[in-house]
């Protein structure tokens, strides 16, 4: 749903995760994507709206794609991101690097 002003898009998510070791776990999610001026801002809002988590800003770096400026530091890990826009909704790609963290994970948006 987008909403507000500046115009902001939630994202609920719910599922289950299968792990490498075949371990399937349960997770929820809610992303917050916030349109500030020339960047969209994203936060993840897993304890609430009042307590949202700013991650990175993202900027275009060329038509169609976004980048974070900066990474989103999580203890002792790195977040950052990139968005993709498609002709049905966007993908975002997670790269995660941390001492015990090496990961890129996918997400598709439709």
């Amino acid at each position: 749903m987008v909403s507000g002003e500046p115009p902001i898009l939630r994202f609920h998510e719910k599922g289950h995760f299968t792990h490498a070791n075949g371990r399937r776990m349960a997770f929820s999610n809610v992303y917050r994507f916030e349109v500030v001026e020339d960047r969209v801002e994203l936060y993840h809002e897993r304890r609430g709206q009042e307590d949202a988590v700013f991650l990175f800003p993202l900027v275009v770096v060329e038509e169609n794609r976004l980048m974070s400026l900066a990474p989103h530091l999580c203890v002792r890990d790195l977040y950052s991101g990139e968005l993709i826009m498609t002709d049905h909704g966007f993908d975002l790609t997670w790269t995660v690097e941390g001492p015990r963290k090496q990961e890129r994970i996918h997400y598709c948006y439709r």
